[in-house]
């Protein structure tokens, strides 16, 4: 599904045949010897916060497997998403076209939506 600085996302399909999105991070030499990125620290913690909420606009992590083997991997699932934002983005960049007004308030209402909820009584 994508690749970032810290990892690669793909889509699995579980024993039940829904289908998920892993993220499985990077562990490469380096991190072997001086730790994590602090940014492999901060997507679990989000994560694990994240876990027990339930909103339309806010993809969870449904689990966080760490494997240690001859090779340490942390693998992160959550529920995925036919498409998202930065495929969208890419998508229209490459075709040269642009968001409607319509789509436009729809992605900020989503955003705001999940940015409320998060906030109320949440944490505070």
């Amino acid at each position: 599904l994508g690749e970032g600085t810290y990892g690669e996302v793909f889509a699995v399909v579980a024993p039940d045949g829904q289908v998920h999105a892993c993220k499985r991070f990077k562990i490469g030499e380096r991190a072997k010897q001086e730790g994590l990125p602090l940014a492999v620290y901060r997507d679990i913690g989000i994560a694990q916060m994240l876990a027990s909420l339930k909103h339309e606009n806010i993809a969870v992590a449904r689990q966080v497997v760490l494997e240690r083997s001859d090779v340490v991997r942390i693998s992160m699932y959550s529920e995925c998403a036919e498409s998202d934002l930065s495929q969208r983005l890419h998508q229209m960049k490459k075709n040269q076209t642009r968001f409607t007004t319509c789509e436009v308030k729809g992605i900020v209402r989503q955003c705001l939506l999940g940015a409320a909820f998060l906030c109320v009584d949440r944490f505070r």
